[in-house]
């Protein structure tokens, strides 16, 4: 029984952990700053879009 709680609650927590990575990324697309910077605050994730296009 405890074993099942756990894993309840770890996939809880997983679900909770990918909800809000989603919001981030939504709230990213919409707003179109730099989720990722380098020193040089260049933009990474543009700069990964940018290579494979």
């Amino acid at each position: 029984m405890n074993t099942i709680s756990r894993q309840k609650d770890y996939l809880v927590g997983l679900a909770l952990f990918a909800a809000v990575l989603a919001m981030v990324l939504l709230v990213h697309q919409f707003s179109q700053k730099p989720l990722i910077t380098d020193q040089q605050g260049v933009s990474l994730l543009n700069f990964n879009t940018a290579k494979l296009i």
